[in-house]
């Protein structure tokens, strides 16, 4: 049995070990005990899994970099310190090194935040819920641009929706990064770069052009093939193919799509107070709209109600006409 200090450091150059369900992890320092439940899963910097700690249930992020995952686990302390309220992530326990196949990894713990993916919302829920994930996601990361963050990987996988309660909830904040340094971590096709509409560098409209692009492929999906195209084409190109894509499908959502328009392509740029108050007014739109639909039903409902009030009234009367002639005789 090799001494604690003795545990040689991985590098990134090893592969991280695959946690079995039932497997126990314990922590070399804390000493707490983890069984493995399931995979939750993965991204570039480890693996995720919801484990057991005694009798509650939560999250374990195991990493393939000791310095990631100690920084992301800052992240989280900061964000529940600061922002909380507004910004709606997981809330990080406790760091801490396992030992694996003889190596040691570094891992944390954090609450279990339950939901589905914002795309695999929106294709179960439809288009009209667009307009309402897009307002809470801007101004969820806005709350992180007043400290001075950007979220920076922006993509799906990272936005959760409880079903139940509407909560959007953001996860795997290994890609945030301080305003003015260069973006590390992202996802192409929700990368502005990546479009040609401006650099890989954090600041509020890297993240509002992403969350934008993650709505538009919700309610627009394109397949794996185009995906593969996409990559062989320049930024000019890309650029070109994404005004195709928002024209060809703005007759499903005409005020959604404007708005992520000139989110995406405006110049000069939408500022992010721009993009919220007319994100706001979206919504209200589409609220008054509902209103008015509703009260257009209920005109329609009252006469065809009186309709069949005086119908059933006029066959009471037939039939106890016809009621008192046979009584009659």
């Amino acid at each position: 049995m090799m001494h604690r200090e003795e545990i040689p450091l991985y590098n990134n150059d090893t592969a991280l070990p695959k946690l079995t369900v039932g497997e126990v992890i314990t922590g070399l320092w804390h000493r707490n005990k983890y069984l493995v439940i399931r995979k939750i899963g993965e991204g570039a910097n480890g693996c995720v899994y919801l484990v057991a700690q005694q009798s509650q249930q939560v999250a374990l992020k195991l990493g393939r970099d000791a310095n990631a995952i100690s920084l992301e686990y800052r992240h989280l302390q900061i964000v529940e310190k600061q922002i909380r309220h507004v910004l709606i992530g997981p809330q990080a326990f406790e760091l801490d090194d396992c030992e694996l196949e003889r190596k040691r990894w570094s891992f944390f713990t954090m609450n279990y935040v339950h939901g589905e993916t914002i795309d695999r919302f929106l294709s179960r829920n439809g288009v009209s819920f667009a307009p309402f994930c897009l307002m809470r996601c801007l101004r969820s990361v806005h709350a992180l641009h007043e400290i001075g963050y950007s979220f920076g990987d922006s993509k799906p996988a990272n936005i959760l929706i409880d079903p139940s309660t509407f909560q959007v909830s953001f996860v795997d904040f290994a890609g945030m990064t301080r305003f003015d340094h260069a973006i590390k971590e992202f996802t192409g096709l929700y990368d502005r770069a990546f479009w040609g509409i401006g650099a890989r560098k954090a600041e509020p409209l890297y993240d509002f052009i992403a969350l934008a692009l993650i709505i538009v492929f919700s309610v627009a999906p394109i397949t794996k093939e185009q995906e593969r195209t996409l990559l062989t084409f320049s930024q000019s190109q890309r650029k070109k193919w994404l005004v195709q894509h928002l024209t060809r499908h703005q007759q499903s959502a005409t005020s959604l799509f404007h708005l992520i328009e000139k989110i995406l392509l405006a110049d000069p740029p939408l500022t992010p107070e721009s993009a919220l108050a007319q994100g706001a007014s979206l919504l209200q739109e589409q609220a008054t709209a509902k209103k008015s639909s509703k009260k257009k039903k209920t005109r329609t409902h009252i006469p065809l109600l009186v309709q069949s009030l005086l119908v059933t009234a006029g066959l009471c009367v037939v039939c106890m006409s016809v009621l008192f002639i046979w009584l009659l005789r």
